[in-house]
C-alpha cells in the first residue's frame, strides 16, 4: 500500500497555487488520449477501484482492498492489488494470487508474457514476482517501485540497517545500491529510467527534539537533491517522472499536493490534498491523488475530480495516459 504519512497542517504564502476546479467536476475525454486511474473507493471499507476516462470499475475483491500500480498494454489492463488476505494482480478480469499470507504489493510491469510485481512479504522482505515465481531481494525491508529498461530490471525500496536508520535502496538486475542519506532514514518511493540515468524519489525521515517530519528528496544516479519546502515543516516525493531534461516530482508540501518542476515547488490544490503518481504523454503531465478525500487528476495542473458515486471518499494512487 501507499505510504500514508501523518502531515502537519499549513501552508507557506510563498508558493504557487493553482486553483481549483468545483468540487464534482469529473473529467470527459473528448478527442484526447485514455486516461486510466487506480484506488479504492471507501463505503464501509475500502474497494479496488479503477476508472477508465472517468467511467469507475469496482472490482469484486476482499476489503480491505487497493489498486497501487497498473499497466496498460495490448494484453489490457494488469493492475497490482493490495488486499487484506495477501497479494495478487488483476489482468482483465483473471485475479493471480501471489501471497495467501500477509504480503503488500506496490508495483507492476509487464514485457511481453512476463508479469513482474514487486513489494514484500512478512517472511521475506523485498521481493518481486516473475509470473508469480517470488525473487527475493533481501532480508528486510520492502520494494515501493518496479522500472524494466531493455533487458535490465530496476526495483526501489528500502532495507533496513543494523544500526537503525533504514536505507534508501534500489537494486539493479538483483545488485543493491545504497543512496547516501546521510544519518537520515531514507526511502524510495518512485524511479525512473532514462538511458544510463537511473532517478529516484523519495522521502528522509527527520527527527527533532520535539517531533518527526519527513524532507522530499530525489536522486539522480547517487546524487541526492532535497526538494524544497518553502518554509513548511514537511513534504513527500511520491512520484518521478522525467521528460528530456526536466525532472519532475509529484507529492505534498504539508499536507497539500504539490508538483516540483526542476526543483521549483507549484502547489497543485489550496485544499487538502496528494499528488501519489506522475506520467507524461506528449508533454502534457498528468498527476493522480485526491483532493479533499476525492480521487482526483491533473493535467498540467488544472485538477478533475472524479464522482464519488455513493462512496464516502476514493484516492488514486496510480495513472496511465495512452
Amino acid at each position: 500500500m501507499k505510504i500514508k504519512l501523518v502531515l502537519c497542517l499549513g501552508l507557506c504564502a510563498t508558493l504557487s497555487i493553482i486553483s481549483c476546479k468545483k468540487s464534482g467536476n469529473s473529467p470527459a475525454k473528448v478527442n484526447g488520449p485514455d486516461i486510466y486511474l487506480g484506488g479504492y473507493t471507501d463505503s464501509i471499507d475500502r474497494y479496488a477501484t479503477y476508472w477508465k476516462n472517468g467511467a469507475k470499475t469496482v472490482l469484486n475483491q476482499p476489503s480491505p482492498s487497493s489498486i497501487n500500480s497498473m499497466v496498460v498494454n495490448g494484453s489490457g489492463i494488469y493492475l497490482a492489488i493490495d488486499d487484506d488476505g495477501g497479494a495478487a494482480y488483476w489482468n482483465n478480469g483473471v485475479l493471480t494470487p501471489l501471497e495467501t499470507t500477509y504480503a503488500d504489493v506496490e508495483a507492476i510491469a509487464v514485457q511481453g508474457n512476463t508479469v513482474y510485481v514487486a513489494g514484500s512479504t512478512s517472511s521475506s522482505g523485498p521481493v518481486y514476482w516473475k509470473n508469480g515465481v517470488p525473487v527475493v531481494l533481501g532480508s528486510s525491508g520492502q520494494l515501493m517501485a518496479f522500472a524494466l529498461s531493455g533487458n535490465d530490471i530496476y526495483a526501489a525500496g528500502y532495507t533496513y540497517s543494523n544500526t537503525g536508520p533504514s536505507i534508501a535502496t534500489y537494486w539493479k538486475n538483483g545488485t543493491a545500491v545504497a543512496l547516501p542519506a546521510g544519518p537520515k532514514s531514507g526511502h524510495l518511493l518512485a524511479i525512473a529510467v532514462q538511458g544510463d540515468n537511473v532517478y529516484t524519489s523519495g522521502i528522509l525521515d527527520v527527527y527533532t527534539d520535539t517531533a518527526t517530519y519527513q524532507q522530499a528528496v530525489y536522486w539522480k544516479n547517487n546524487v541526492m537533491v532535497s526538494l524544497p519546502a518553502n518554509g513548511a515543516s514537511s513534504a513527500n516525493a511520491f512520484g518521478i517522472a522525467v521528460n528530456g531534461n526536466d525532472i519532475y516530482v509529484a507529492g505534498d508540501i504539508n499536507g497539500y499536493a504539490a508538483c516540483w518542476k526542476n526543483g521549483i515547488a507549484t502547489l497543485l490544490s489550496n485544499q487538502l490534498s496528494e499528488a501519489y503518481a506522475i506520467t507524461i504523454y506528449n508533454n502534457d503531465v498528468y498527476i493522480g491523488g485526491e483532493i479533499n478525500g476525492v480521487a482526483s487528476y491533473w493535467k498540467n495542473g488544472t485538477p478533475s475530480t472524479l464522482p464519488l458515486g455513493g462512496a464516502k471518499s476514493s484516492t488514486v494512487n496510480t495513472i496511465v495516459v495512452q
